[in-house]
């Protein structure tokens, strides 16, 4: 007996295989894949590969999938792909004891000829001008006035004993001075302004981190055991870190990782110790190319009012007629302005710097 013929699906031939094995060598099989179907089974091949590099054809009743790949990833992909849609053919009765046996015997497969693409060279990392501003604004106002009518009387009463000449004398007097005798009336008004505005500009490789310094250290006395003299130095200008990364070339997005601190000295002192105003910021943003932004601001206010308070120096006086007030006001604010700006390379610009310093290589 002889099985002859044309199937259409490879499941197909799965049946006709199973019913040789229950008739042993009395069937003889010599059916085999339609040619259609072939055709048909590489046009879905080729649709879900989708790619226009990539050839599906059929030659001899085998598949050949032919052409350029990108990586390995994608040649394993298509060959997962050739596997569904022609499986191996596995005998029903084996399977049901939980045995695979797969045979190729007449069944349809693909031949693979994939050639992997080499990868392109990466291209340099692109360079990042940071142009930062700093800007430090402190406003002081003070007003105080005061009236004072307090006078006050001392005693100066003495006894004097003088001796010369032909005897002795014996002088008392009695002085009384009054002070403050006169009203006094002070009044005063007074504005400190100062703006520290400080500009740097560094260039960073994409994805690096640039840091700017510019400190200076401020010496002070200290003292140490059995009150020896010493010197220590305290900190103080500003210190910046900044790392640069391009998130969208079309858009030109880029993120930055931005750390600033700025010290300054402040006029007084406390204990032989310089006071040190210290601001920070530290924060993540993203801003496109040539804009700019302001990525941070501390702001602070202060005041402080007294009333009628008695001066120093001031005893039991004999009338106490006083008024005071005193207003203080401090205002402080620390800004930090960021423009990116994007580098073809780290030469970019240097033309425009040596023609306005005029330098001459």
């Amino acid at each position: 007996m002889t099985i002859d013929g044309q199937v259409l699906l490879p499941a197909d031939m799965s049946r006709i295989y199973n019913v040789q094995r229950q008739f042993g060598d009395q069937v003889s099989v010599m059916a085999t894949m339609s040619p259609l179907a072939i055709k048909m089974i590489s046009t879905y091949l080729a649709r879900e590969i989708n790619n226009p590099e990539i050839e599906v054809r059929t030659i001899n009743d085998k598949i050949l999938i032919s052409g350029f790949v990108n990586n390995e990833k994608e040649a394993e992909r298509i060959k997962e792909l050739c596997e569904l849609y022609l499986p191996d053919l596995v005998l029903d009765p084996v399977r049901a004891e939980g045995v695979y046996i797969k045979t190729k015997k007449n069944a349809l497969s693909c031949n693979y000829q994939l050639t992997a693409k080499e990868q392109p060279t990466p291209a340099p990392p692109k360079m990042i001008q940071l142009v930062v501003h700093y800007v430090e604004l402190a406003k002081a106002y003070s007003k105080s006035f005061k009236f004072q009518w307090t006078p006050q009387i001392s005693d100066n009463t003495g006894l004097e004993f003088k001796t010369g000449g032909s005897g002795g004398n014996i002088i008392t007097s009695l002085t009384g001075i009054v002070s403050n005798l006169l009203p006094k009336l002070n009044w005063a008004k007074q504005h400190n302004h100062a703006r520290i505005l400080k500009s740097t500009s560094l260039i960073v490789q994409e994805g690096k981190k640039g840091e700017i310094s510019q400190t200076i250290d401020v010496p002070y006395v200290t003292l140490g055991p059995n009150n020896t003299q010493g010197t220590a130095f305290v900190k103080t200008g500003l210190q910046s870190g900044i790392t640069a990364m391009i998130q969208d070339g079309k858009s030109g997005s880029i993120g930055l990782d931005m750390q600033f601190s700025i010290s300054t000295l402040l006029s007084g002192d406390s204990g032989g110790t310089p006071q040190i105003a210290e601001n920070k910021i530290n924060t993540m943003v993203t801003v496109r190319d040539r804009q700019s932004a302001a990525v941070g601001g501390l702001i602070g206010n202060g005041s402080s009012t007294g009333y009628n308070r008695t001066p120093s120096g001031v005893k039991d006086p004999l009338i106490s007629l006083l008024a005071s007030k005193n207003f203080q006001r401090d205002q402080s604010q620390f800004v930090v302005f960021v423009t990116p700006v994007i580098k073809t390379s780290a030469s970019a610009g240097s033309e425009q710097i040596k023609k306005k310093f005029r330098l001459r290589e």
